[in-house]
């Protein structure tokens, strides 16, 4: 199916699932006839955590298939014999047993929901079907889920009518890509997705506890590269899927030994989830940031001193934002001001250290604490560490805390 998409642009896979997706499935949900969407993108780039986020959101029903990977007669149902009158003669005819995966959209399309766009009506709670790696699908899993999705029944069972169909695959051969016939691929909306950095980040990783480590690496301009590489045979290489597995591993071993993972350790791990070169600039990074003992920076057990390069400098500046946003988050810290004034004061002494020298660094960093407390709100307000930053850096004796309130200004869109 890769040749469908050639000179079709592509789009985010965030910007996809607010302003197309949605509105082809209120449609297919209202009965109007669509194509059903054909969602395309390298592996590994979160089209199934988005989705699941999408359904969450609206309050959706979502039956998740992998549709190749089921066996046929779970598909299909089994075929029984029974006697059958035709034309005034008794015939052993076929009854087909009700499929098993029709047994689970089925119990999802029972539940209602009050629906407050229509007076708290109790409405069938809608169900998303979603078909994935359909790009692996054989001739048969590929002539039943045409009739799934096609023609919304299974045999001679129909589907409710609260039901729609989203399904997703990747469009290359590397990927095990099968071709497909015209018949299916013109009855299907193909859309190419890549998966944003940025949208990634706020709306998945840092709400879901991505390492910090690998977080600030992926977020420096220079490393955004290995974020999702070019998929290969044979050999590990970056996509969001393969750094959150990393990223898994890596909390758990950092968490069981107290302490960082030895470089020679964390190589050998690295090497086994993304490229060859991804992994060795990551540990690169690692070594460096695992340097900064930023722990006992802000127990004050060690001396605040800006590094000499720029690329240092910064991952002083990253590190000491995450060591601040994870001692703000302990009861001790939101339940006792002084302890928070203090940590305010160290993570205001460090930005200015860093600032000094160059106060695009401390900026970035200080800006970075302020996104990430904004996706860590569950309640989605707009409160940050905005106002007691801009007033300690005032209070603070150096030449950078001017500057550094007025843009952390721009930054929250305030005013102090």
């Amino acid at each position: 199916m890769s040749d469908a998409i050639k000179g079709h642009q592509e789009k985010s896979l965030n910007d996809l699932l607010d302003n197309v997706l949605t509105w082809n499935i209120f449609a297919q949900l209202n009965g109007t006839d669509v194509a059903k969407p054909y969602i395309q993108g390298r592996p590994g780039g979160g089209k199934t955590a988005s989705l699941i986020s999408m359904c969450e959101k609206y309050g959706w029903n979502l039956f998740h298939l992998h549709l190749p990977l089921i066996p046929i007669e779970d598909i299909s149902g089994l075929p029984q014999f029974e006697a059958m009158e035709v034309n005034g003669e008794t015939v052993q005819g076929t009854r087909w047993t009700f499929p098993e995966i029709l047994s689970e959209i089925f119990k999802l399309t029972g539940e209602t929901f009050k629906d407050p766009k229509d007076n708290n009506k109790v409405k069938p709670k809608p169900c998303i079907v979603f078909l994935d790696d359909m790009h692996l699908a054989s001739p048969s899993h590929l002539a039943l889920g045409f009739e799934l999705f096609s023609e919304k029944k299974l045999r001679t069972y129909k589907i409710p009518d609260n039901v729609a169909f989203v399904l997703a695959g990747n469009a290359s051969q590397k990927a095990g890509t099968k071709s497909q016939n015209s018949a299916i691929t013109n009855r299907l909306a193909l859309y190419p997705i890549h998966t944003d950095f940025e949208h990634w980040k706020f709306s998945y990783a840092i709400p879901n506890g991505i390492n910090d480590k690998i977080m600030a690496f992926l977020s420096k301009e220079t490393y955004k590269r290995f974020f999702h590489e070019d998929e290969v045979v044979n050999k590990a290489w970056g996509s969001p899927r393969s750094w959150t597995y990393l990223s898994n591993l890596l909390n758990l071993m950092e968490n069981g030994t107290g302490g960082e993972v030895a470089p020679t350790e964390l190589a050998y791990i690295a090497n086994a989830h993304v490229s060859s070169t991804g992994a060795s600039e990551f540990v690169a990074f690692y070594s460096i940031y695992s340097k900064t003992q930023m722990d006992k920076v802000f127990d004050g057990l060690k001396t605040v001193k800006a590094p000499e390069s720029d690329m240092d400098k910064y991952i002083y500046m990253i590190a000491a934002g995450n060591e601040y946003v994870n001692r703000s988050k302990k009861e001790e810290i939101t339940k006792d001001r002084i302890k928070k004034n203090k940590l305010i004061e160290k993570l205001c002494e460090i930005a200015c250290a860093i600032g000094d020298n160059n106060s695009e660094i401390a900026i970035s960093g200080v800006k970075s604490i302020l996104d990430t407390e904004q996706a860590l709100n569950t309640k989605n307000s707009k409160t940050t560490s905005y106002i007691d930053f801009a007033r300690t850096l005032k209070m603070m004796k150096s030449s950078i805390s001017a500057k550094l309130s007025k843009d952390i200004r721009k930054i929250a869109g305030a005013g102090v």
